[in-house]
């Protein structure tokens, strides 16, 4: 019986957890994807927003995940501060409430 409440615990948490696991096969649709950018954000890839990136590292903020910056990186300027996605369901929760992920609140106040 104590095998199978483990059993049961693991399977459990697992689940609990699997929607927030982030897969760099994350494409359109993706978990977030269609949160609506704030109003003073920049969206487009690495090498349109930040080309001196490609090929560094980076950490999603997301996820706190290293990785290796690509052409085709999910990217945002927010607040002033270019952000850089392991995915695209990282863009969109991070632009569904950027203050969640470190982000600063937006100037006037607002949340």
């Amino acid at each position: 019986m104590k095998k199978v409440l483990v059993v049961l615990s693991v399977v459990f948490a697992v689940s609990a957890f699997a929607g927030l696991a982030c897969t760099r096969e994350d494409g359109p649709g993706a978990q977030g994807q269609g949160a609506a950018a704030p109003a003073d954000a920049t969206l487009g890839t690495a090498a349109e927003l930040a080309p001196e990136r490609v090929g560094t590292e980076a950490v999603c903020p997301a996820t706190q995940e290293s990785f290796t910056v690509e052409a085709a990186t999910e990217a945002a300027v927010y607040q002033g501060q270019l952000y850089l996605f392991c995915c695209p369901g990282c863009r969109g929760r991070f632009l569904g409430n950027p203050q969640q992920f470190g982000a600063p609140a937006p100037a006037g106040g607002g949340t």
